[in-house]
């Protein structure tokens, strides 16, 4: 078989979109040896390790290319490699496919995971915006199947876009399968001398924008005052983190919040790569999750494998991710945060939900999430 996929925040995103395509990519290839998976961007990085397989191949248009004629290529040459190659089932893995797809033999599908222009059109510009919103509408009507990565995104989709039933599903996300490693102490201590990392924290790991809410984790550790511990924050920003950094200062907690994207050790490649990042999540007390809103919320799974305490929002995906396994709390109130972050010290309740959620990550793993894509795949082509 011959699958197409649109590969672009594979190669170009670093957060969770970017997490998602690798990590289905790569359990696709490896449980599938004898198929061929061809992969379209816009620019090709490093960030996929497309040298561990025999069977993937990468198209991309000429890097000197300008914008322009690299979005042509994207939306529409990428078609006529699409019936060159006899690709069967092409899959956009994040909300797009190229223009012209339902001319052709191939069978499509596209990945939802989430609706956040709709739920935060103003962390969008009016531009962006409705780019964004032609694309997914486009994506919707001219897949064969559209794939929500949670039970709270197809309700979302299903309450604000005009989608026939018979045509969403849904398929969990999992998480990279290196969050399941153990690490040495030896190989821990390494990690934290490498990112300055204090000896106890409280870990954040998402961008730093309005919406992920990370103002509520300085409001609460002002409030715990001497009882908090000090928060490393792995993400970026522009304005929301100057509101930030203008609240850590005025409430004397410059000391106690470590932002790792300003240090040295943001540019390794580790960093860049992620392949640190599971040793310094089991480094972490806990990992603290206050967005409003997500599709799925990987950084609740990654912290589930890798046997840390997780405190995560009451909202959208979250529960759905972590289950009675989460100590969980109101977004909205720093006084909800600190009534959970003051759980923590039940110990035999905090060992109690890590064995727990750790169970429950098995669930999500990365072969069945994959199988379970590929299932999909065949049964388009039934």
């Amino acid at each position: 078989m011959h699958i197409g996929f649109d590969a672009q925040m594979a190669f170009t995103n670093g957060t969770g979109l970017g997490h998602y395509s690798r990590t289905l990519l790569y359990s696709l290839a490896e449980l599938y040896p004898a198929y061929h998976f061809h992969l379209f961007t816009q620019e090709q990085t490093d960030r996929v390790r497309i040298n561990a397989f025999k069977n993937v191949q990468v198209y991309a248009p000429n890097a000197a290319s300008s914008a322009e004629e690299k979005e042509y290529w994207m939306q529409y040459t990428v078609i006529d490699i699409i019936e060159q190659k006899g690709i069967s089932v092409y899959h956009g893995l994040s909300h797009e496919l190229p223009i012209g797809l339902p001319n052709t033999p191939c069978k499509s599908i596209v990945t939802v995971h989430d609706l956040l222009h709709e739920r935060y059109p103003e962390i969008f510009t009016q531009k962006h915006h409705s780019n964004y919103t032609k694309k997914l509408q486009q994506a919707c009507a001219d897949a064969d199947m559209v794939l929500a990565i949670s039970e709270a995104t197809r309700q979302d989709f299903e309450a604000m876009y005009a989608v026939p039933s018979g045509k969403l599903r849904v398929a969990v996300q999992s998480c990279n399968p290196a969050f399941y490693n153990r690490f040495s102490k030896v190989q821990l201590a390494e990690i934290a001398t490498k990112y300055s990392l204090p000896p106890q924290f409280y870990l954040y790991v998402s961008n730093i924008l309005t919406y992920k809410n990370l103002m509520v984790i300085v409001q609460a550790m002002h409030l715990l005052g001497a009882d908090s511990l000090p928060l490393v924050v792995l993400g970026n920003g522009t304005d929301y983190k100057y509101q930030l950094q203008q609240y850590i200062q005025e409430h004397g907690l410059t000391h106690k919040v470590f932002f790792v994207s300003e240090m040295e050790a943001a540019n390794s490649e580790g960093f860049r790569h992620a392949t640190d990042l599971p040793a310094i999540y089991q480094l972490a007390d806990c990992l603290i999750y206050p967005s409003f809103f997500e599709g799925w919320g990987i950084p609740v799974l990654e912290a589930m494998c890798a046997q840390i305490p997780v405190i995560a929002s009451n909202t959208s995906s979250m529960p759905e991710v972590g289950g009675e396994t989460v100590f969980y709390f109101d977004p909205y109130s720093a006084d909800s945060l600190v009534t959970a972050i003051q759980q923590l010290a039940n110990k035999p309740l905090v060992q109690e939900n890590i064995a727990k959620a750790f169970q429950r990550s098995k669930v999500f793993n990365a072969t069945d999430c994959a199988k379970r894509v590929h299932d999909l795949y065949t049964q388009l082509l039934q």
